[in-house]
């Protein structure tokens, strides 16, 4: 298994863990109606967002062409912009 397939799965185990967070953080505010709870939830989802994102652009960077044998490398800059919230 090369690194590109371990980082996937491992965006893939946070990116699922993420969206439980996110809904049990929804479910237990709407229960409670405690707002940092709330926040929590919402961080939860901004953190899956950026899992999504992570995981599209690992797929696109892992490509190659005849234009970029090495892949789309530059693509992972990319996620430093969005991910220092």
């Amino acid at each position: 298994m090369n690194s590109k397939k371990i980082e996937q799965k491992a965006l893939i185990g946070g990116i699922f863990v993420n969206f439980l967070m996110c809904c049990a953080g929804v479910l237990v505010y709407n229960a409670t109606q405690i707002e940092a709870l709330f926040v929590d939830a919402y961080f939860s989802a901004i953190t899956l967002i950026s899992g999504v994102f992570s995981l599209i652009v690992s797929k696109i960077s892992a490509r190659r062409s005849k234009k970029f044998p090495e892949g789309f490398l530059y693509w992972n800059h990319s996620i430093h912009c969005f991910n220092h919230y």
